[in-house]
């Protein structure tokens, strides 16, 4: 089975393929006009024209689509802590946290870790964003009303490690939440395993924690 980027090397390569005729076409129908011109014959010369120009909008898109697939495999270096606050801004507003907040721990703001960036596929950036989003979902929605939601961020093993702690509610607090029996994270798990990351979830008294390895 030929892998992904396999095939869009392929692509790339049939691109380049349609690309060399079209110039030639482009290049023998100008140099046609030149002569055309010579005749004064304007039905084909019309004709000549919209084959320069539709041969050279067909170039142009096959060019814009290489550079397109060029960029999204291209690594970038994104700031954590800023992505992943900027996530936390975007869920002050939701009606299930009822004027409480997501914020970082003092540990991680007086740490190197604000300045801390990390190398990613410019594709993935977004399975990123909704990872984190879903993790801080799931805190809001079995965190208990009268206590915010904490984050931290560490390196541990050489791995970067995003931590998001919520009190359980105490309906839930018999509930055992932990990564092999809670469910409700199945679009965190597999969008940590594309990203080859790695993710837990554990109970701690009346805590959960949620960690998204890097």
């Amino acid at each position: 089975m030929k892998t992904h980027k396999t095939k869009k090397m392929e692509i790339d390569m049939l691109a380049h393929e349609i690309i060399n005729p079209l110039n030639i076409i482009v290049g023998c129908a100008e140099l046609s006009q030149l002569e055309i011109n010579q005749t004064k014959n304007n039905k084909i010369r019309n004709y000549l024209n919209t084959i320069v120009s539709e041969s050279m909008k067909c170039c142009s898109l096959l060019e814009t689509q290489i550079q397109e697939r060029k960029n999204k495999d291209k690594h970038i270096k994104i700031n954590l802590f800023h992505l992943v606050n900027n996530v936390a801004s975007s869920l002050k507003d939701h009606p299930l946290l009822k004027g409480r907040y997501i914020h970082f721990e003092n540990e991680t703001n007086n740490s190197s870790m604000t300045t801390k960036k990390i190398s990613i596929l410019s594709e993935n950036k977004c399975y990123l964003k909704i990872i984190i989003n879903n993790m801080l979902m799931n805190a809001i929605k079995h965190s208990r009303s009268d206590f915010d939601i904490s984050m931290n961020l560490k390196i541990d093993n050489e791995r970067i490690i995003l931590e998001i702690k919520n009190k359980i509610k105490k309906d839930d607090i018999n509930n055992h939440f932990t990564k092999s029996n809670y469910l409700g994270l199945n679009i965190i798990d597999s969008l940590v395993r594309k990203l080859d990351y790695d993710w837990n979830l554990i109970q701690d008294g009346d805590d959960i924690i949620t960690c998204l390895i890097i």
